[in-house]
């Protein structure tokens, strides 16, 4: 063959060396020694405590596992899809979210800032139930659960211990008041913050130094750790689903209150967009970690299986998660239904709170061995919070460092100590006694405004500008396999229109809190969570009106320009290092040889 010389030296040509190239522009990426590992973590970055809590509370607003439908169809003609796009992304590329999305359209380069802005404050408020989990996982080791009895100093006249669950007693559940007035010794108005509780305090320092010492050399030890986090919190959830199963009124419970197949409620428009916006949020798409942990892979190897099989287990993860949490309270769903309804309705049920801090503890207080069950199950909250938390931090340090390498690559550990810092100490808004008013600002602008516009613009990105066909041929580039054409389906269709169609009714039905949450009726609140959200969604903004404003020629012109990718000018830049270090310059029909090679 004419090319063999050529084509052995193309083989060994791609972005990722020249990335490896050391000069002074250019650094050793990090990869994947062992693919599990990077399975495993992608894993346990996408179950979170809204895998355990959330759906779980989606079927009980609704009264029944009919909202499992809509969840599902949203996971996979929507989810999936757009978790093998980041993943695509993410490998072809070898960089962070910050360099992506600046590589395939210009013109909204500003989406990889806003998803590391995104993340920043999610780590500020996410970490606080794994602080809350630590909290109960240490004292679930006291000779009696303090959240099951009614004679401590911060119960009221109204308590109702655990043992008087089951019966036709009136008042406020025992856990309840343990987690409002022990755990986060909640103020009743929001202008009054009230003092930082030192205890909250030293859990947080405990759980942001464990953040800090797993990721700080990136997947080098986050790798490992997910062998310990990941597997552990799998092998928790099977025993307590297991002892859910035996539990007769726990099964009870569930089918008497959930079991019901009313199709009607699937004319519920609010369940389609509340399951839809689930379904995205439980993935972890659109956040930045997936293209984060991508980039770290070999860039010629073929993730296609992990890329289905991560989002499927993720799926019935959930499932399982779910009915875990059902099962094991189901005593409390069969004997305080109206209970239930008002503490899911109530303010802490945001994330499913109420859920996993107030119904599960009542529960769990009337089982035989009730401090083992509570022990593990705290410890298998705080080690999803756990993966989720330097998952993010990952991201946020990767894209700055991807953004600028020649500041900041020899700065790693800094980076992660003073992101670690600061962090920290917003944190502390989120422990003092008015903390949860400002937990739920975070939640309510954080995630439910701005990831589905994060989003819309990923998939307005992707899928349309840079086009499903280029992202195919990404595909076959760096494993040599062409995918089905069902992804193309997918990918042209059902994802962008489902996403379109969250963002749509998320702005109509989450632009106001409303009177569904305390804060609202303060305009500063109000304020406060719309100028978060500017923040980041003013990433993308400022990103086209810059793009715009450095590109040459009319308006057509320069949106045409800041709308085509540059990946021949990385080829021009990796062929250029390439003659200089090889005898002779490159010539052109070597070159064209070589970009036909790639891209065809």
């Amino acid at each position: 063959m004419a090319y063999d010389r050529s084509q052995e030296r193309l083989n060994s040509l791609s972005i990722t060396s020249f990335v490896k190239a050391k000069d002074a522009t250019s650094a050793v990426r990090t990869t994947w020694k062992i693919p599990r590992e990077m399975m495993l973590t992608l894993l346990g970055y996408s179950i979170g405590l809204d895998n355990i809590c959330k759906v779980a509370y989606l079927i009980l607003k609704y009264q029944s596992v009919i909202a499992i439908i809509p969840y599902t169809l949203v996971f996979f003609l929507c989810g999936l899809p757009l978790f093998v796009i980041e993943m695509i992304l993410g490998q072809n590329f070898q960089r962070g979210s910050t360099i992506v999305f600046a590589r395939i359209c210009p013109l909204f380069h500003g989406i990889g800032g806003a998803m590391i802005t995104l993340c920043f404050f999610i780590s500020i408020f996410h970490v606080v139930p794994m602080v809350w989990s630590l909290h109960y996982f240490i004292n679930s080791f006291q000779p009696v659960l303090p959240w099951t009895t009614c004679n401590n100093t911060w119960n009221t006249n109204h308590c109702i211990s655990a043992n008087d669950i089951n019966t036709n007693t009136a008042g406020v559940l025992s856990s309840d008041e343990y987690f409002r007035n022990q755990v986060l010794g909640l103020t009743t108005n929001p202008l009054l913050p009230g003092a930082v509780k030192i205890d909250m305090a030293v859990y947080l320092v405990i759980c942001w130094l464990l953040v800090y010492l797993v990721s700080f050399k990136g997947i080098v030890i986050s790798g490992k750790a997910s062998y310990v986090t990941t597997v552990s919190s799998y092998i928790i959830a099977i025993v307590l689903f297991i002892h859910g199963l035996t539990s007769s009124s726990g099964i009870a419970g569930v089918t008497q209150y959930l079991w019901k197949s009313n199709t009607t409620s699937l004319r519920n428009i609010q369940l389609w967009g509340d399951a839809s916006l689930q379904a995205l949020i439980s993935l972890g798409i659109g956040f930045g970690p997936i293209i984060t942990y991508s980039s770290y892979n070999k860039r010629d190897y073929n993730f296609l299986r992990f890329g289905v099989a991560i989002p499927t287990i993720n799926f019935f993860t959930s499932i399982l998660l779910c009915f875990t949490l059902l099962l094991n309270i189901g005593s409390l769903l069969n004997s305080k239904p109206a209970t239930i309804n008002q503490l899911i309705s109530g303010e802490t049920s945001l994330i499913g709170s109420a859920l996993a801090f107030v119904i599960y503890p009542a529960s769990v207080g009337q089982l035989q061995l009730s401090h083992l069950w509570s022990a593990i199950f705290y410890l298998m909250i705080f080690l999803v919070a756990f993966d989720n938390q330097y998952a993010f931090s990952e991201s946020i340090a990767s894209g700055l460092i991807d953004a600028f390498p020649d500041q900041l690559y020899n700065r790693r550990t800094m980076i992660y100590l003073v992101l670690t810092l600061v962090q920290y100490l917003l944190g502390m808004t989120c422990i003092t006694k008015g903390g949860l008013y400002v937990f739920q600002l975070f939640d309510w602008y954080v995630i439910r405004i701005c990831l589905p516009c994060v989003l819309f613009f990923e998939v307005l990105t992707a899928c349309w500008i840079y086009g499903v066909e280029k992202l195919r041929k990404d595909f076959a580039i760096i494993t040599g396999e062409t995918l089905s054409l069902i992804w193309k389906m997918l990918w042209y269709i059902p994802t962008p229109l489902i996403i379109v169609a969250t963002t749509i009714y998320c702005i109509v039905f989450y632009s106001s809190p409303g009177s569904q949450i305390i804060f609202a009726q303060y305009w500063w609140s109000v304020l406060t969570g719309w100028l978060m959200a500017g923040s980041i969604l003013f990433c993308i903004l400022i990103s086209v009106i810059y793009s715009l404003y450095r590109s040459d020629g009319n308006f057509k012109q320069r949106l045409q320009k800041t709308t085509t990718s540059k990946p021949f000018a990385e080829i021009d830049r990796i062929l250029s290092f390439h003659s200089t270090r090889s005898t002779g310059s490159c010539s052109n029909q070597h070159k064209s040889f070589m970009i036909n090679k790639i891209y065809e």
